[in-house]
C-alpha cells in the first residue's frame, strides 16, 4: 500500500466509513450503523463512572445511538424520546454491531467470552 501525502490525508472526499445493517425484528425493520470520525467519537459520552462502573443512562445511550445509527438519522433528543421504551435487546444489537465494525467480529466475540468468564 502506498504512503499517503498530506494532500491525500486532508481530502475528505477520500474518507470511507464502514456501514452495516442491523435487523430489529421487534420493530419489523432495520437500521444502518456506521463507524465514526474522530470528532464524532470524541463527542460520545463516557458510559462508565470514575471507578469503572457502568453509568449508562437513557440520556447517554441516546447520544451513542444518535451517533452510530446513520439511517434513519435521529438526534440524541429524538432517540431519548423512544429509547427508554425500546426493547433492550434491540439496542444491544445496535451497540454490538457498532463494536464489531470497530474491532472485527473475532475480537468482539473473544472479549464477550472473557467478560462472561470473569462474571462466573
Amino acid at each position: 500500500m502506498a504512503r499517503l501525502s498530506k494532500e491525500q490525508l486532508s481530502d475528505r472526499k477520500r474518507y470511507q466509513f464502514r456501514t452495516e445493517e442491523v435487523e430489529i425484528p421487534e420493530l419489523g425493520g432495520s437500521v444502518e450503523v456506521k463507524t465514526l470520525s474522530v470528532k464524532e467519537r470524541d463527542q460520545l459520552p463516557d458510559l462508565t463512572d470514575e471507578k469503572g462502573n457502568a453509568d449508562a443512562s437513557v440520556e447517554k445511550l441516546a447520544q451513542v445511538f444518535a451517533a452510530v445509527v446513520s439511517d434513519p438519522k435521529v438526534t440524541a433528543k429524538e432517540a431519548e424520546g423512544f429509547l427508554g421504551d425500546l426493547p433492550a435487546t434491540a439496542l444491544d444489537r445496535v451497540i454490538e454491531k457498532f463494536g464489531e465494525l470497530l474491532e472485527g467480529k473475532e475480537d468482539q466475540s473473544a472479549r464477550r467470552r472473557e467478560f462472561r468468564t470473569q462474571d462466573d
